[in-house]
């Protein structure tokens, strides 16, 4: 279809439904609902969209088709969600729900894939022949860009970086084994560290941020309080960073990208940006170490709604 094409692209987060038209180089009419949970997805996509249609006068005539960014792992054939725990789906048929309902062409990839596609189309890893998005956040996951489409490798579940194992008597981690780069590295294994810190009272500044209460300290507070000197909190800091360098550089000397470019809640900040690059440097093989770029997502919330508008189009498929 024409690279212009109007298009609907919706990305399903695990609060947050995100619905726009992808119309030339613009996103229009943005539309955000607290996402359904459950078999009730579907129906609340669609209606949605009927709604945005109208709202924006574009008749679904003038639509071309429908992607969708949403948490995998999806089926070989990305027509169903096989699971996805933050949206309570098991084995449903998401794409043929929607075409039935909408009378329209619907693609589904997983967020990271649409995420990592348009950050290569649009954001930090434009012109690279190789990228790899890695979104650190509530997990950690990846997608692949290669001459400018996905890698999804033979069953359509590449990207599961999260579960390199980086320590085997490590903490356990959701997939049943231990010391996996998501266990060590993600944000809420981060917000972990800073909680014993401060039950141990290793970190006042932490604990006064938190108003004492450990349930309030999440990433983004041990990030805080370490930038204030509590000593709790950089120590939590320096041994996730230590870990996410190494998985970063474990991505690096498997791929050998061009770019590697960090996304996610905490992959976008500042400080994980460093101990990414530091890793790349410090535990890549040559000549890896000296060529491979780090850069932060650049796109922020708006990646997956490219990315899926890119899949709907035909782009990256």
């Amino acid at each position: 279809m024409p690279a212009g094409q109007t298009v609907v692209a919706a990305d399903v987060g695990g609060t947050t439904t995100r619905v726009v038209l992808v119309s030339g180089d613009e996103l229009r009419g943005r539309t955000s609902l607290p996402t359904v949970r459950g078999d009730g997805l579907g129906d609340a996509l669609c209606t949605t969209i009927i709604d945005l249609l109208a709202r924006e006068g574009v008749p679904q005539s003038q639509v071309a088709a429908v992607g969708v960014s949403i948490p995998g792992p999806l089926d070989i054939d990305r027509r169903r969600v096989v699971f996805t725990g933050n949206v309570s789906l098991a084995d449903y048929a998401l794409a043929d729900h929607l075409e039935g309902a909408l009378g329209l062409p619907v693609v589904l990839d997983d967020d990271a894939n649409c995420a990592a596609l348009g950050e290569a189309e649009r954001g930090a890893a434009v012109g690279a022949q190789v990228a790899v998005l890695v979104v650190v956040g509530t997990g950690i996951g990846a997608g692949i860009v290669v001459h400018g489409g996905l890698f999804r490798g033979a069953h359509s579940v590449a990207g599961e970086i999260g579960h390199i194992n980086l320590d085997p008597s490590g903490p356990p981690c959701s997939c049943g084994d231990r010391g996996c780069f998501e266990a060590l590295a993600s944000g809420p294994a981060l917000a972990a560290r800073g909680r014993a810190a401060a039950r141990g009272a290793a970190a006042p500044v932490l604990s006064e941020i938190a108003g004492d209460n450990l349930e309030a300290i999440d990433a983004l507070t041990v990030i805080e309080a370490a930038s204030r000197g509590d000593a709790g909190a950089v120590a939590a800091l320096e041994i996730t960073g230590q870990y996410l360098a190494r998985g970063v550089a474990a991505v690096a000397n498997a791929f050998d990208p061009d770019v590697i470019v960090l996304g996610g809640g905490l992959g976008r900040t500042a400080v994980m940006l460093e101990w990414a690059r530091r890793g790349v440097h410090e535990h890549c093989i040559a000549p890896i170490s000296g060529l491979v770029r780090v850069e932060t997502a650049l796109l922020g919330d708006d990646a997956g709604l490219w990315g899926a508008g890119l899949l709907a189009r035909g782009r990256g498929g």
